[in-house]
C-alpha cells in the first residue's frame, strides 16, 4: 500500500452529456455544443503550453490572454491558484528495454467531488533512488508553473512504498514453471494454505478492488482499511499474528496516514484553514492512477517500437492518458 505523505494539482475537466435525439430542445444542442468546443479548447491549450514548456503562470498576463481570446473567439482562463489545493502522485518503472521510468500525475483537491489527476511528465531516470525521484518531481513542477510559489498549495503526495532497485529475473522457462505450480497444488500444504486464505482473508481482493476506485471519499477509504483491520484480529495461530503484524508495519508507520485519521475523526489544528481542511474529503490514499499512467505506457511501447524518440513517447503516452 502506497505511503501517504505530505506535499500536488489543477485539473481542465471534460464535460459530457447525453440528450436523446427525440426530446433535447433546440438551446440545449446549441448549449452543448459550445460548451464541449469550449472544454476541447481549455484542454488542447493546456496540453500545448506543456509540450511548449510555457508555464501556465504565463496567462495571467492580462494582455496575452486578451491576445488570445480576440484571435479564437474564445473565452481564455487565467491561471489563478487561489483558493486551490493539489496532490501528486509519483511512481517508477521499468519498461520493455530494462531503463527506469519515472510518471508524475498531479490532480485538484476538490472539497465537492472527486477530480482525476493528469499526467504531466514521463522521463527515463539514469537510476531509481530518492535523490533522483524528487529531482524529477522539483524540476517538472517547476517546468509546468514557472516563477508561481506553489509549494504552499501542495498537500498531498502518494506514491509506492516499494524498495527501490529491485530487479526481477525470470529463472525458468513458462512451461517449466506451469509445470511445477500444477504440481505444488496437489500438495498437502498448499491445499490447506488456500483453505486458509479462502477462510480468513478472501475479502482482501475486493477491498483492493475498492480502494482502486475513483471517487471515493477520504472517509470511505478509511473505513475500508478499519475494516481489513479487524478483520486481521480474529485470523487464528502464527499466520493471524503474521499479517496483524505486516499490516502494522505498513500501516502503523505511516506518519500521512495518522495525519488523515486525525482529520476524519475530528482531531484538527488550531491554526489550519477550514477551506484547506475541506479539500482533503476526496483526498487519494494510493497511487493506483499512476499505475494505469504505467499500463497506457507499457501498451503503447511494445517490443516493436524501441525506436521512439524520448520526448516524442512521452507526448504520445501523455495524450492517451489524459484523454482515457
Amino acid at each position: 500500500m502506497p505511503k501517504v505523505a505530505h506535499s500536488f494539482s489543477s485539473k481542465l475537466g471534460g464535460l459530457h452529456l447525453m440528450i436523446s435525439k427525440k426530446k433535447y430542445l433546440p438551446w440545449m444542442e446549441k448549449w452543448y455544443t459550445a460548451m464541449f468546443a469550449l472544454s476541447i479548447y481549455f484542454q488542447d491549450m493546456c496540453s500545448a503550453f506543456i509540450r511548449a514548456d510555457i508555464p501556465l503562470s504565463k496567462l495571467n498576463c492580462d494582455v496575452f490572454r486578451q491576445f488570445l481570446e480576440k484571435y479564437t473567439g474564445k473565452k481564455t482562463p487565467n491561471e489563478k491558484l487561489k483558493g486551490k489545493y493539489f496532490y501528486i502522485v509519483v511512481d517508477e518503472t521499468t519498461d520493455s528495454r530494462g531503463c527506469y521510468i519515472a510518471n508524475l500525475l498531479i490532480g485538484e483537491l476538490n472539497p465537492n467531488s472527486s477530480t482525476k489527476p493528469f499526467l504531466v511528465a514521463l522521463q527515463e531516470l539514469e537510476k531509481t533512488n530518492h535523490t533522483t525521484v524528487a529531482r524529477f518531481i522539483n524540476d517538472n513542477l517547476k517546468r509546468l508553473f514557472g516563477e508561481y510559489h506553489f509549494e504552499d498549495k501542495l498537500l498531498l503526495m502518494t506514491s509506492d512504498a516499494a524498495p527501490y532497485m529491485i530487479v526481477m529475473q525470470n529463472l525458468e522457462k513458462d512451461a517449466a514453471s506451469v509445470t511445477k505450480v500444477k504440481a505444488l497444488l496437489f500438495e498437502t500444504a498448499i491445499v490447506k494454505e488456500l483453505a486458509f486464505i479462502k477462510s480468513y482473508i478472501e475479502f482482501v481482493p475486493d477491498i483492493m478492488e475498492a480502494l482502486e476506485t475513483r471517487g471515493m471519499t477520504l472517509k470511505d477509504q478509511l473505513e475500508k482499511l478499519s475494516f481489513v483491520e479487524e478483520k486481521l484480529k480474529i485470523v487464528p495461530g502464527k499466520e493471524g499474528k503474521v499479517l496483524q503484524q505486516k499490516f502494522e508495519n505498513v500501516f502503523g508507520n505511516n506518519s500521512g496516514l495518522k495525519q488523515m485519521k486525525n482529520f476524519d475523526i475530528g482531531n484538527i489544528p488550531s491554526d489550519m484553514d477550514p477551506f484547506r481542511l475541506s479539500c482533503y474529503t476526496y483526498a487519494p490514499l494510493t497511487s493506483v492512477e499512476v499505475e494505469r499512467s504505467f499500463s497506457v505506457f507499457k501498451s503503447i511501447l511494445d517490443d516493436r517500437r524501441h525506436s521512439f524518440v524520448d520526448k516524442n513517447l512521452e507526448m504520445y503516452v501523455i495524450v492517451n492518458f489524459n484523454h482515457l
